[in-house]
């Protein structure tokens, strides 16, 4: 789907991903079908109250892990899908694309590169739409998870500290731009 959207065939490259998505999304439900809990007796004891939440919280984590790289790989398809949007020039759609993604990610199970990334887009979609500010906040995000899972001196960093000059050229703000 990325070589069809780089050779200038979205449409080619949104079929693909819209396929995978759904082969992804059929695949996940049947994840979670599968570790259904049993009903637990409703109870009116706070200590066994707080049994059961602590059991369903356990549970919850349980599932995040089992989980976490088919929707991993399901974000993933949806910044994909994001830049063929991005391509398109619609930006909302890309932006809901992106936020999308964001929402199937889970803090206690996975590392931060694919929010990372998610991060970066949001970034430049944000730029395109010319909201400068909250484009740096995102950016600003970005190259916080970059220099921890990268190192200061990745080519990553590199490219967000150029788009960072871009926006703040943008802006009017010439002298940090330089910087």
């Amino acid at each position: 789907a990325q070589i069809h959207l780089q050779v200038g065939q979205p449409d080619d490259a949104m079929k693909m991903l819209i396929e995978a998505l759904e082969r992804g999304n059929r695949a996940l439900a049947a994840m979670y079908r599968l570790s259904e809990p049993e009903p637990k007796p409703e109870t009116e004891d706070e200590d066994e109250v707080e049994e059961v939440c602590e059991e369903d919280s356990e549970d919850l984590i349980k599932d995040a892990r089992r989980t976490s790289r088919l929707r991993r790989k399901l974000a993933r398809t949806l910044i994909n899908i994001g830049h063929v949007h991005y391509f398109n020039f619609n930006y909302d759609a890309a932006l809901g694309s992106l936020h999308d993604a964001a929402h199937l990610l889970d803090g206690r199970t996975m590392t931060g590169r694919t929010i990372a990334a998610i991060h970066f887009n949001i970034s430049m979609t944000l730029f395109r739409q010319n909201k400068y500010s909250e484009a740096l906040t995102r950016l600003d995000k970005f190259l916080e998870l970059a220099v921890k899972f990268n190192g200061p001196d990745h080519l990553q960093n590199a490219d967000a500290l150029y788009r960072k000059a871009q926006i703040m050229f943008a802006m009017g703000n010439f002298e940090d731009s330089m910087k």
